[in-house]
């Protein structure tokens, strides 16, 4: 299905974004939507692992797999979704956005944490105006781990921390605990 409709995001959760960084929106799919694209996104992930000969062993917190909206319809579809655009259009008081690249990322059993880090590292853009959209397209319970933010390290600019990994995790939590942040 066209992913089309409107999301109504207000004036407070716009607010909210500018002051802590990130915002938690539900139900910004159906369940109906979720249940057609969830298996676009695997299966297309999945079909692009194998044609890479990756495998689920080793690789650490998680399988990822970048620039999916190139591999089909579906997946263009969803990834270029006037929806999702409009959003971040709301969010940044943008009159438009252009999407930078996509990735899903998919967390094995056993598999290790994902550091404290700053995703603007991974992006050559001279802005901060930029936004990740995180969206799990299936049941997250708190025991199994979900996406944490440190409220208003937004902030703060370009920390240091550098790419995913134990030093980042190192650094950010000398962070947090000198500047008492959550």
């Amino acid at each position: 299905p066209p992913l089309d409709s409107e999301y109504v995001v207000s004036e407070e959760k716009v607010e909210q974004f500018w002051r802590d960084g990130f915002i938690v929106l539900r139900g910004v799919l159906s369940d109906e939507e979720i249940a057609v694209y969830g298996p676009v996104i695997r299966d297309t992930a999945t079909e692009r692992y194998r044609a890479q000969g990756m495998t689920p062993a080793g690789r650490g917190a998680f399988l990822q797999t970048l620039n999916m909206r190139f591999e089909n319809e579906g997946m263009r579809q969803f990834c270029l979704s006037r929806r999702f655009g409009q959003i971040v259009a709301t969010l940044t008081r943008s009159p438009a956005v252009r999407i930078y690249h996509e990735q899903a990322l998919f967390k094995q059993p056993g598999g290790s944490h994902s550091a404290w880090h700053q995703d603007q590292y991974y992006w050559p853009l001279d802005t901060t105006n930029t936004v990740t959209m995180w969206m799990p397209l299936s049941d997250v319970p708190k025991e199994v781990g979900s996406m944490v933010f440190v409220t208003g390290s937004h902030l703060l600019g370009d920390v240091g921390s550098g790419h995913i990994s134990d030093r980042s995790q190192a650094e950010i939590d000398r962070l947090i605990q000198k500047r008492r942040l959550v």
